[in-house]
């Protein structure tokens, strides 16, 4: 299944074609197609009918960070570290490395509004906090109520819409975290 022109549209409005970003940056498109096939940089979250690669904006930030291609995986593996530190979670290398190739992917870039290391640590202690939330609902305990609330309101602001047809129906199936664990959520709950 191929982006339909709902998905063209959003994407269109929350991405950038990776050759514009390319020119924007000072890159050289074929060097960082390369970059890419050899899992220096992600893939791209999205590949438009034309066959126009889609990028979030922030796509060449951490390999500007890095200072080249060679040290990209390392400082991505250092925040990531970090952060997880942060949240209080320890993480080993298998995990820090399965992050990274999950970041190469180019899916971060779908679901996330900035997917930076931090962010995606984020998201997976938000996801666990409230899929733990609603596995024991409790409506009438306004602590419960405003645990769920603050969680869902700190994923939807990291978390990007989604595409309308292509990631509901083929990337990610029929419910995406966004429609699962912000918007289900807030509906079965009436928090706002």
């Amino acid at each position: 299944m191929a982006l339909t022109p709902r998905d063209e549209e959003y994407v269109r409005a929350e991405f950038v074609a990776l050759a514009d970003l390319c020119r924007e940056k000072g890159h050289e498109p074929a060097y960082v197609d390369a970059l890419i096939a050899a899992h220096r940089l992600p893939a791209p979250s999205y590949v438009l009918r034309d066959g126009t690669p889609m990028v979030p904006a922030a796509f060449f930030d951490l390999l500007d960070e890095a200072g080249g291609p060679e040290t990209v995986a390392a400082v991505f593996a250092h925040r990531y570290a970090a952060a997880s530190r942060t949240a209080g979670d320890a993480v080993g290398s298998a995990e820090v490395e399965a992050e990274w190739f999950a970041y190469l992917s180019g899916e971060y870039g779908v679901c996330l509004r900035d997917a930076t290391p931090e962010q995606i640590v984020e998201k997976g202690r938000l996801t666990s906090t409230i899929e733990a939330l609603l596995k024991e609902p409790r409506p009438t305990d306004g602590a419960w109520i405003d645990a769920l609330r603050e969680s869902v309101d700190r994923l939807d602001r990291i978390e990007r819409p989604f595409s309308p047809d292509f990631d509901r129906r083929r990337r990610f199936g029929t419910r995406v975290s966004r429609d699962r664990l912000i918007d289900e959520p807030r509906r079965l709950f009436a928090i706002r």
